[in-house]
């Protein structure tokens, strides 16, 4: 678990020490191929890292639309909203084929939060770039960077208030 998150660009930065905590009190899932892992609209409190497989990120419409707005593998995450900020989940999660897991609680994040600002910035930043893509903000090109900054802060102080 400690090598599979030291290869995430999300947690590479962080000491020894914090990945080990989080390998430590982290645990493996295994899914079938087009199995949900996470659904939306559902309330959960994880992050999930991709240690084996492929995970299709799709959003469904009002209007029972599915779209596939990202494909995961190893090395990558997802579920970091519902995780930072307590919110319902934006989007389903689908093993796209025989895939594995790695779970982190809050619990291990909230101690390196408390002590880390450039992983908090970091993840702030992540889940703007993130919400963006999701559609939550229809923005020309030039308007994205700034626009970016903006929901970075605002999901900054979400996530200060939900670890309080």
């Amino acid at each position: 678990n400690q090598a599979l998150l030291k290869q995430v660009p999300l947690f590479s930065n962080l000491p020894d020490d914090q990945i080990t905590n989080i390998a430590d009190n982290s645990h493996r899932l295994h899914f079938s191929k087009d199995q949900v892992i996470i659904k939306q609209g559902d309330s959960d409190s994880r992050l999930f890292v991709i240690a084996d497989g492929v995970i299709g990120i799709q959003l469904t419409s009002e209007d029972e639309n599915i779209t596939e707005i990202a494909r995961l593998g190893v090395g990558e995450f997802f579920g970091e909203m519902a995780l930072m900020t307590g919110e319902p989940r934006t989007a389903d999660a689908i093993a796209l084929r025989t895939s594995v897991v790695l779970v982190v609680e809050k619990e291990s994040i909230k101690n390196i939060l408390s002590t880390n600002q450039n992983f908090y910035n970091s993840m702030a930043q992540i889940l703007a770039e993130r919400q963006i893509r999701l559609g939550k903000a229809q923005l020309l090109p030039e308007e994205t960077t700034k626009e970016v900054s903006k929901l970075a802060k605002k999901i900054g102080e979400a996530i200060g208030r939900f670890f309080s």
